[in-house]
């Protein structure tokens, strides 16, 4: 359970769940990819679908009303970490291939001042945030 401030009536943009896949653990890269990068595209693919697979099902919800979620991949991108990453510890400055795949919900007019409720989740587990939009 979290709590935001969000600025009233601005478009809002989350995930449900989001995976990237990449060699950034392992293998950098002069930049640029070097080879295909297709199998990170289908890697997180198929990291999203297995956890779709079973009881618990994705939902999104705001204020008890259900959100409409969207499947969404990116194209294969370079990734680069200038320096030490504290959220990745263990991959070394460098370039990477990568891709991203997810399910997001997007609430284009988003909240009226006031508070809101935000909960989403699914077999991987449920998340609620209080947002105050003012």
């Amino acid at each position: 359970m979290r709590t935001c401030t969000v600025p009233a009536d601005t478009p809002l943009f989350f995930p449900v769940i989001n995976v990237v896949c990449s060699e950034a653990p392992t293998v950098p890269t002069d930049g640029g990819f070097t080879g295909d990068p297709e199998p990170y595209s289908k890697c997180a693919k198929q990291l999203v679908h297995s956890t779709l697979k079973g009881e618990g099902d994705p939902f999104a919800t705001l204020d008890g009303q259900d959100l409409t979620i969207r499947r969404i991949g990116s194209k294969p991108f370079t990734w680069t970490f200038t320096e030490e990453s504290t959220v990745f510890p263990s991959v070394p400055v460098g370039s990477y291939d990568a891709a991203t795949y997810g399910l997001w919900v997007y609430v284009p007019e988003g909240l009226p001042e006031g508070e809101h409720t935000v909960q989403f989740g699914g077999l991987f587990g449920d998340v609620t945030y209080t947002l105050i939009a003012v």
